[in-house]
């Protein structure tokens, strides 16, 4: 996996953002319903190349780089990072 490669996938989302409103965090909170940051690997490809996949526009290969480059040591998503990234705000989180 390329840094490259991830910033391209970044920035196509963010197009995606921009050019259609879609907010990452409207699709991907409701499966972190503790607020950790964390998911599952399928439930954000799911996400990804789901209901959001017109929208985005990314192949099976970047989204499995995504989950690659922000995944935790315990192998889940960290996709509050990626929001964070995408959208430029922290996003609430709590801690247990």
């Amino acid at each position: 996996m390329r840094q490259t490669d991830v910033w391209r996938s970044c920035n196509k989302i963010r197009a995606a953002v921009f050019r259609t409103g879609v907010d990452l965090r409207r699709w991907l909170q409701p499966l972190d319903p503790r607020r950790t940051g964390l998911l599952s690997e399928s439930q954000f490809v799911s996400v990804l190349a789901g209901p959001l996949r017109a929208a985005v526009a990314l192949s099976a290969d970047e989204i499995a780089q995504l989950a690659d480059y922000f995944r935790a040591a315990d192998g889940r998503v960290l996709y509050q990072q990626l929001c964070e990234l995408i959208h430029g705000q922290s996003i609430v989180l709590h801690t247990f």
